[in-house]
């Protein structure tokens, strides 16, 4: 029986090793240097099974507070082509710099949408149409070769609106488009409310309507989606998965023209939005719907590392969206950091040289 023993020890060794490879997920919680005042350690790490990548829980482990971001907003990145946080009176700046600003009313005073510095998902917005002298109200942005897509680029158009229009008429968030030239628009239908995305090229208007309404009344998160490798659309509202069941892009040309952005409104200026729209962004990516601003707290991303407040937070992967559900890691409670991009294994490294460092692994 002796002989036998280091035969089934061999094979309990490749059972577990098999078990471990199969698993939804591993951690490894190392820490260096001694405790300082602010320390963190990792508790656990598993991939989040409601699709919004790995997830990693995060001890305060020391004395004082850890701060995990500084901002709600939407932080530009390499990835972000424009982005409108719509909290400056008279103004429409776009964060990255320079930037494409934005013109209230095309320069006509007539048709300038009106700041509302407390209607917006974070902080100000921007009302169209709720005035008595409200009717073609939106923001021009000039055109610009970031603006505007190839055949097989992937891009992400997204926004925080409240709709209060219950009219049969179509409502435009933003639009890219004019006429028969090609483009790209994100709106809401009349009457359905569903949400919709067109895209044009040279040859034909292919669209794509969401399997649910849009909220009246309600500051909602909206989001269009598409995979030029793929050749697919998905649509999104509040982070639910609302794609129709075609959502085949058989545009064969590319998207890319000389007309304008408008925000608000059509390029001929009719079907205007009415309601509040906040925190637009578009995207040259495939952004996750998880990491939508307003419910998370955003990392300042560049490349594969990121600055969240006190902690940094690398990665070997690519696409990086990290984010945290809170703004503080307290002392002697936790944290959960998010990457929604994380497909396969990810490793990922958090701290600093003031408060030591610590490793996670997850499989998705």
């Amino acid at each position: 029986m002796k002989g036998i023993t280091p035969i089934i020890a061999v094979i309990v060794l490749l059972l577990i090793t098999i078990a471990l490879a199969g698993a939804a997920y591993t951690y490894i919680n190392v820490y260096s240097g001694s405790l300082t005042q602010k320390t963190l350690q990792v508790t656990d790490a598993f991939c989040d099974s409601g699709g919004s990548g790995a997830v990693v829980i995060l001890n305060g482990a020391g004395t004082q507070d850890i701060t995990t971001s500084t901002s709600q907003a939407y932080l530009p990145d390499s990835d972000t082509v424009a982005l409108w946080h719509a909290d400056t009176a008279g103004s429409f700046p776009d964060d990255p710099t320079p930037g494409n600003d934005g013109l209230l009313g095309g320069g006509n005073p007539a048709n300038e949408s009106v700041f509302n510095p407390t209607g917006g998902k974070i902080g100000g917005a921007y009302d169209f149409n709720l005035v008595a002298d409200g009717t073609n109200d939106y923001i021009l942005v000039a055109d610009a070769p970031e603006l505007n897509f190839d055949v097989s680029d992937s891009f992400t158009l997204e926004a925080w609106i409240n709709a209060q229009d219950t009219g049969a008429t179509a409502k435009v968030i933003l639009n890219k488009q004019d006429g028969a030239a090609p483009g790209y628009r994100l709106l809401i239908l009349g009457t359905t409310d569903l949400l919709r995305l067109a895209l044009r090229d040279s040859a034909a208007l292919k669209t794509f309507s969401s399997t649910a309404p849009v909220p009246e009344n309600v500051l909602t998160h909206v989001m269009a989606v598409r995979d030029g490798a793929a050749k697919k659309v998905y649509l999104y509202i509040n982070g639910v998965d609302v794609t129709p069941t075609d959502n085949i892009d058989t545009t064969t040309g590319t998207l890319a023209a000389t007309a304008s952005v408008y925000i608000g409104v059509f390029s001929t200026q009719n079907l205007p939005f009415k309601g509040t729209i906040d925190e637009i962004r578009i995207s040259r990516s495939i952004r996750s719907p998880a990491a939508r601003s307003g419910d998370n707290w955003q990392c300042q991303v560049a490349g594969s590392s990121a600055g969240c407040g006190d902690i940094t937070v690398s990665t070997g992967g690519s696409g990086f969206q990290p984010y945290f559900s809170a703004a503080t890691l307290p002392r002697g409670g936790t944290a959960t950091f998010k990457d929604a991009s994380c497909t396969g294994t990810c490793d990922y490294s958090f701290g600093s040289a003031s408060i030591g460092s610590a490793q996670a692994s997850v499989r998705c």
